[in-house]
């Protein structure tokens, strides 16, 4: 499915990250084998993060604040 489609259905008003904060890097490992139980765990179907518009607001404004100051920001 589509994270969009998700983020749809969601009542929660969660959002996409990535939508927010272009060009942060997520490292997503629930969706992969590469994680602490060495398998995909159930209900990770994509690999984003889905957060509420207030979480995603401030990690925005991390990102410029560090990228005005001349510092990487890698996010998640």
């Amino acid at each position: 499915m589509d994270p969009r489609q998700i983020v749809t259905m969601d009542p929660s008003g969660s959002v996409l990250l990535a939508d927010f904060v272009p060009g942060i890097v997520q490292e997503i490992r629930y969706c992969s084998t590469y994680n602490f139980i060495g398998d995909r765990i159930d209900g990770y179907e994509e690999p984003v993060a889905l957060l509420t518009k207030e979480a995603a607001r401030a990690l925005k404004g991390g990102s410029r604040r560090a990228e005005r100051a001349g510092l990487p920001f890698e996010g998640l």
